[in-house]
């Protein structure tokens, strides 16, 4: 068996498809977990919901820390060296970013699923998804 000494590039395409891929999951998710709270009538638990909001919102706290700290040891491409050069060496950074923003929306929608607590979908489902709007491929080429 042979192997190949080769590695997947990052280039602008792929982590678009990444990127874009991880936006669409997380949209699907909302509207599925939408649609099944609709059509299922259940009781929430009884569950002490100030814990749960402070438990969601410490989440999204520490998700926007994390994705503003990894946010910063992404250099601006200043177009003098290739964009393929700059994708390889920032791409999983930006993937890294969306991949927070993506599971704390996720994290959101489920709690939001078990509490019915409205508040707690918009607050995390909604700024996580802000933050995948603000860190989209091509401002994470921009400073």
């Amino acid at each position: 068996m042979q192997t190949s000494n080769q590695t997947a590039a990052l280039d602008r395409r792929s982590v678009s498809i990444i990127y874009g891929a991880l936006v669409v999951g997380a949209v699907l998710t909302l509207v599925g977990f939408g649609l099944v709270r609709e059509v299922v009538s259940q009781e929430p638990p009884d569950l002490p919901l100030l814990a749960v909001r402070l438990v969601a919102f410490a989440e999204l706290a520490a998700v926007v820390v994390i994705a503003r700290i990894v946010r910063m040891r992404i250099q601006p491409y200043d177009g003098a060296t290739d964009e393929h050069a700059w994708w390889r060496h920032h791409g999983a950074r930006g993937i890294i970013i969306w991949a927070l923003a993506e599971g704390s929306t996720l994290f959101g929608a489920v709690l939001w699923f078990i509490s019915g607590d409205r508040l707690i979908l918009a607050g995390v489902a909604g700024v996580s998804l802000a933050l995948l709007v603000a860190f989209r491929p091509a401002r994470l080429l921009q400073a």
